[in-house]
């Protein structure tokens, strides 16, 4: 009896390390899943944000030829800035600038322009 309580001890014993091995081996592969996940997932956000930084270059450069285009005839932004609701205010600056570097003009006098810009949307909100 006690040659089969051996047997059925080590038996246990060998299926009780089996058991550690295939847990073990199971573990560092959800490890090694959970690392491509969170490489895709960091791929995924930086390709979005390339493709909305492009998005943005692309609006504020269709905006620039506009803003010109403004300068041109009306001899102010005001309009266009109006229009732009969804603008930032360093978008709009960065706006300003841009246009007025296309017209010649310096970027003291786009600095200017960007302070009466916002006095006005101030009064205008008060």
């Amino acid at each position: 009896m006690s040659l089969w309580s051996l047997i059925i001890s080590i038996l246990s014993a060998l299926v009780a390390l089996g058991a550690l091995y295939w847990s073990r081996r199971s573990a560092r592969a959800a490890e090694k899943s959970a690392t491509v996940a969170e490489k895709a997932l960091a791929f995924s956000v930086k390709k979005h944000s390339d493709e909305q930084g492009t998005k943005r270059r692309q609006r504020l450069d269709e905006l620039v030829k506009e803003g010109i285009s403004d300068w041109n005839s009306r001899g102010q932004l005001k309009y266009l800035i109006d229009r732009q609701c969804d603008l930032t205010l360093d978008e709009i600056r960065e706006l300003v600038q841009r246009v007025f570097a296309g017209l010649g003009r310096s970027a003291k006098d786009a600095d200017r322009y960007c302070r009466v810009l916002l006095e006005d949307a101030r009064q205008r909100d008060a």
